[in-house]
């Protein structure tokens, strides 16, 4: 339990420490890493559910591991992905290439859809109803705000 706690103070340090130091060196508009990502999304999440120590580190020890799992899925697919951008680019590729595509987003969904809710399950028993409720609600918040702040790199013709 003093393991995960001080995982979950490490990151926390670390974030504002990287935060800062990003800042004097004029690095705020890089991309961060998936760590200092990771890290500033966990502490978000912590905030907006309004957990106490003690509950924060049961949540941080499992919501880790969710995110773990879910890079690990990222990581099957992500051949597709580099296609996928290739062909955002103008490149063409084969028809048979873009219904694989499609087959694959389809199923990776599915497959983290599977996964949160597995990760549901588990959270239920170290959260309470309401605070299940407020994962929710934090985890959409930050893909939002998220989405909103990410610099829009290509241009509709609407």
């Amino acid at each position: 339990m003093k393991k995960i706690l001080s995982l979950f103070v490490l990151l926390l340090t670390c974030t504002i420490c990287l935060y800062g130091q990003n800042r004097r060196n004029g690095d705020e508009g890089k991309r961060p890493s998936f760590e200092q990502f990771l890290a500033h999304k966990t502490n978000f999440m912590v905030r907006e559910m309004q957990l106490n120590e003690a509950d924060s580190v049961r949540f941080v020890g499992v919501y880790m591991q969710l995110q773990k799992e879910k890079g690990e899925l990222m990581r099957k697919y992500h051949t597709g992905h580099e296609v996928f951008q290739k062909i955002k680019a103008g490149t063409e590729w084969p028809d048979s290439l873009y219904l694989r595509i499609v087959f694959n987003d389809a199923q990776l969904q599915m497959e983290d859809t599977q996964l949160e809710r597995q990760y549901l399950d588990k959270f239920s028993k170290i959260l309470t109803p309401k605070q299940l409720f407020m994962y929710m609600m934090a985890d959409r918040k930050f893909k939002n705000s998220f989405m909103q702040r990410r610099p829009n790199h290509t241009k509709r013709n609407n």
